[in-house]
């Protein structure tokens, strides 16, 4: 009898052990809490921002819905701190692009690719540079 309670609590004391190391290391993770604490992530040199909440926008001439996430790469923090401090110039060019795309311009093919470009263009003239590296679309949702 007291030989099976030694093996049961030491069983225990494992399970707890490997829970609590499981815990000490999701919580002190330092690259998952950069990414928490921020709206930025680094890919390589380059650093990627978030544009903040999805846009969910009305295509021109339809009833349809389209929801997206972007986020913007920068070569450089000067360039980062420029997109972080005209943020709402940043979603309101943004949007202003979104609307006026068409159902049939939805439907094309590169209509993705197509949108990047525009918006990099028009992002990198209003703000005045030239850093701008890549636009990514997290998430591109139509709703008719």
């Amino acid at each position: 009898m007291k030989k099976s309670w030694m093996i049961i609590l030491t069983s225990l004391l494992i399970i707890f052990i490997c829970i609590g190391v499981f815990i000490i290391k999701a919580l002190y993770n330092p690259q998952s809490a950069n990414v928490q604490a921020s709206s930025k992530k680094y890919t390589g040199k380059n650093i990627v921002l978030s544009t903040g909440a999805p846009f969910i926008t009305n295509l021109k001439d339809s009833g349809a819905i389209l929801k997206t996430e972007i986020y913007i790469e920068v070569i450089d923090e000067q360039s980062q701190k420029v997109v972080e401090d005209n943020i709402p110039k940043v979603r309101d060019r943004i949007i202003s692009i979104l609307r006026d795309v068409t159902e049939k311009d939805i439907n094309q093919q590169e209509i993705q690719e197509n949108l990047k470009n525009m918006i990099k263009k028009d992002l990198q003239s209003t703000l005045k540079i030239d850093n701008i590296t890549n636009i990514y679309f997290n998430e591109f949702v139509i709703q008719q």
